[in-house]
């Protein structure tokens, strides 16, 4: 909904000191801004990793004020991309289908929880912490196709598809 309202003001908008100040935020400075949000969640859960054991997740995480500012940044600069061919279909796929990520990550990230505890993933316990911190952020870049993948092959099919959709 933010995306859409600062692209509608955009079009509106003949004049560029009537913009919205998030509009005014440059594609590269909201990428900077990104990079450090991120960074800083990074540092809660290696925080809550050492203080609690908290594995592959941040303890109210989207509560906190880097995923709100995150978030906000990544539609503002989404919004103002033009992405054509194979991305934007790619981009469409995804749109289409987040709702149904959303549902399903959760459990993505249990099972993926409860795999790390077999002995498969013995290895990570002689890793260093940015290495395993990559693995993970690996990890669940997998579980978020799983789910990307699941949510739209579960589209299609009559009646379980309306679960998936908005």
């Amino acid at each position: 909904m933010i995306g859409r309202y600062l692209k509608q003001t955009r079009e509106e908008s003949t004049d560029g000191n009537a913009l919205h100040f998030l509009s005014r935020i440059s594609p590269g400075k909201a990428c900077v801004g990104i990079a450090i949000c991120y960074t800083l969640t990074l540092l809660i859960q290696r925080y809550q990793h050492a203080t609690h054991g908290t594995n592959l997740t941040v303890d109210n995480g989207y509560w906190l004020l880097p995923t709100f500012i995150a978030t906000v940044l990544i539609l503002l600069t989404l919004g103002q991309a033009d992405i054509q061919g194979t991305g934007a279909k790619f981009f469409q796929i995804v749109g289409m289908n987040t709702f149904g990520v959303y549902m399903l990550h959760l459990a993505g990230l249990v099972l993926l929880s409860r795999l790390q505890s077999l002995s498969w993933f013995e290895f990570m316990g002689t890793m260093n912490s940015i290495a395993v911190t990559l693995l993970n952020t690996l990890l669940c870049a997998c579980v978020f196709a799983a789910c990307l993948a699941t949510s739209a092959l579960l589209r299609n099919i009559p009646y379980i598809g309306r679960l998936f959709t908005l």
